[in-house]
This record gives structure tokens, sequence and C-alpha cells, in this order.
């Protein structure tokens, strides 16, 4: 019984039977709550979001929401007494424009760098040119490496260049040396050399800063709820009558739950066919069968779908 069911639901598809389309946007379709508030006359209203409202996007959705705040009446001893409520509420993206302003303003920046200092240290140094002994009066050039003590001995002295990078120190000057009591090959002498340190500068800056607002472009209607993926249950007969003419797979499958099962393709002169088939969980004998061309819904037939 169940084939045959499939059978003749597929040979009314194979005739181009079709169920009520139309070309309504999807989640536009699926925003069924409006916001409502009563008049002064105890009357039922439906509520704008008023232009140039503030709102933002959200996330993964075709809509903004914002804040509103809006006048209402409730009967109080038998009159219709006026009060005042607020509710996030939702603005399809068509009424929304965004906005984009740039300001430039001078003022103070604070920031790390590495900024030149002139320093002077106890140096000692080896005969570079001739590696003999230093004798005192000798002549430490400009541009020779630094050395200070280290471990019982003399190790290359280390700076930081303008990068924050270590460097060999190096002197400044010529500098008259003095012969090391100790170590007769090296002589020292108080020089100058140049290290930078890390520190914090202010310098008046201009600073651009730009700011997107996003805001209502016409009073419109406001709504409380916007869609939220369904249960995954199959294809139950409220989805299936969502389902509009043009959607594509995804937008199907989004209002749906889940992925149809693919009963039969066909692609060939620019034409890609494509046909799926839903059932609906724990009810017997019930399925839908979704029809795509280039990705469009082009027909769509259902048996059974409570």
């Amino acid at each position: 019984m169940k084939k045959l069911v499939k059978v003749l639901v597929t040979f009314a598809l194979l005739l181009g039977i079709t169920i009520g389309f139309t070309n309504d946007k999807v989640e536009a379709s699926q925003a069924s709550y409006k916001l409502t508030a009563y008049n002064s006359k105890g009357k039922k209203v439906y509520v704008n979001a008023p232009k140039n409202m503030v709102v933002t996007k959200v996330s993964g959705k075709s809509w903004y929401k914002g804040s509103l705040k809006y006048t209402s009446y409730k009967k109080v001893s038998g009159k219709w007494k006026k009060y005042t409520k607020t509710s996030t509420v939702y603005v399809p993206s068509k009424y929304v424009k965004k906005y984009t302003s740039t300001t430039s303003t001078v003022k103070p920046v604070t920031t790390t760098k590495w900024v030149k200092k002139i320093k002077t240290i106890k140096g000692w140094f080896y005969d570079e040119e001739n590696y003999e002994d230093v004798k005192t009066g000798d002549i430490a050039k400009a541009g020779s490496m630094i050395l200070v003590p280290e471990d019982g001995g003399y190790g290359s002295m280390w700076v930081e260049n303008q990068y924050g990078e270590s460097d060999s120190a190096v002197t400044l000057e010529d500098a008259v040396l003095t012969q090391d009591p100790t170590y007769s090959d090296l002589g020292y002498a108080n020089v100058k050399y140049v290290d930078y340190d890390q520190q914090k500068v202010t310098e008046n800056k201009t600073v651009k800063t730009t700011k997107t607002t996003y805001k209502v472009t016409a009073s419109t209607p406001a709504y409380t709820k916007i869609y939220v993926a369904p249960v995954k249950n199959g294809i139950t007969l409220a989805e299936y009558n969502k389902l509009k003419k043009g959607m594509t797979y995804k937008q199907v499958v989004d209002i749906i739950g889940q992925s149809g099962k693919l009963e039969s393709s066909y692609s060939g002169y620019g034409v890609t066919y494509k046909s799926y088939s839903w059932e609906q969980k724990d009810v017997e004998y019930s399925w839908a069968y979704i029809d795509f061309d280039n990705n469009k819904l082009v027909s769509k037939a259902q048996y059974g779908l409570k």
C-alpha cells in the first residue's frame, strides 16, 4: 500500500500538479507575530516601528531588532487607562538602511615606543687592530665594541635598537683607555653609548572614528518574534504550507528542519532537475515530494500530512 501511494504521488508530480504558490519571502511569511496594543476605545491595533528607530542586525537572519516604547490602554474600573510599554521588536531588512559616518578629532594618543637614550658606562676594550696588550693612553675608537664583566671574565654588552631587538653596544666617541690591572690585553674607560628604552609617549594625533548605525526608513509593522528552526520531526502540514514557489533547497530545508531524500535527478541543456521526498515522523503513509529546477522550487505535492 505504501509503495502504491508513493507511485500515485510521483505520477501526480509528473503531471505538473502544484499547490498554493506565492512569491512571499521565507522569513517574512514566518514572522506572524505583529506587535499589538489597545487604543483608547479598547480596540486591538498594530504597533509600528517609527521612522529612524535605531536597530541592530540579528545574526544569521534578514531581520533587525530594537527596543520600542509605545502606548497602550488597559481597562481600569470600567475605563480605558493609558500606559507605556517597552518591547524588543523585529523589523524586516527591507525597511532598514545602513548609515555610516566618519568624524575626525585631534586628541592625545598614548603609544609605546622604543626611545633613543645616550648613556654612560665603564667599559672595557681589546686592541681590535693588532690584538696586542692595551697600554694606558691607548685609544678605543668610536664604534668599538664595549665589554663588561661577566662570569669571571668579560663579555659583550647588549642593548636594544630602535626596533626593540638585541644588539651589541659600541662607544659613540673615541676613548682614552687605562690598562686593566688584571688583564693586560684589556683597557677601560667611561664611555657613551646608544640604547633604546621602551616607554609610553603621548602625542597629539588626528583620530578618525567611523560609526555605523541601522535605522528604520519608514513607519513599518513591528514583530515580536521571528522564525525559529523547527524540531526535526520530518515534515508537517504546517511546514509544507510554508513552502513557496521559487524557494531554494536550503530555504526549504530551513523550514522543514532536515534534509530530504533525493528521489531522482537530471542535468542537461542548462537545467538541473532534482526531486526530494520527506516523510512525517510517526504518521503512517505520509509524504511530501518537492521538485527543483536549477535549485528553485517549481512544484510540490503531499499525501497524508498532518
